[in-house]
C-alpha cells in the first residue's frame, strides 16, 4: 500500500473540475492527487512550491559552504589578479604597480589592527 504524504485528497476528476477550489478547501496545505485510489501526484500553492524551492537552494548552498570550508585557503596578491585578467582579456594590465603595493600594504595594515 502507497503511503499519501497529505492530510488532504482529491480525485483527478475533482481536480479537473477545479484546482483552485482544492487549494481554497485545503487552506495552503498539499493535497493528494489520487487516480484509482493511489496517489499520483501533489498539488501545492505556488507560494510552498517557491519555499521549498529556495529551502533546497539553501540546503545545497549550505553543503558547498561546508565542503569549501575543509579546504586549504590560497594566499593571492593583487599583482597576479591583474597578471590572470591581462592574461585572460590579452589587454594591458588593468592593475599598475603603485596602485598595487600601496593596497596591499593596506590590507596589511587593516589586518594588523
Amino acid at each position: 500500500m502507497t503511503p499519501i504524504l497529505a492530510n488532504c485528497s482529491a480525485s483527478i476528476s475533482e481536480l479537473k473540475k477545479s484546482p483552485t477550489a482544492l487549494l481554497v478547501e485545503s487552506n495552503g496545505a498539499p493535497i493528494a492527487i489520487l487516480n484509482h485510489n493511489k496517489p499520483t501526484a501533489y498539488l501545492i500553492p505556488s507560494e510552498t512550491y517557491e519555499l521549498m524551492m529556495e529551502c533546497l537552494e539553501d540546503y545545497e548552498l549550505a553543503k558547498i559552504i561546508e565542503e569549501r570550508g575543509k579546504s586549504q585557503a590560497v594566499t593571492v596578491s593583487f599583482k597576479s589578479m591583474g597578471d590572470k585578467w591581462q592574461q585572460f582579456f590579452n589587454t594591458s594590465s588593468v592593475f599598475e604597480d603603485d596602485f598595487l603595493a600601496n593596497r596591499e600594504n593596506d590590507i596589511a595594515q587593516e589586518r594588523d589592527f
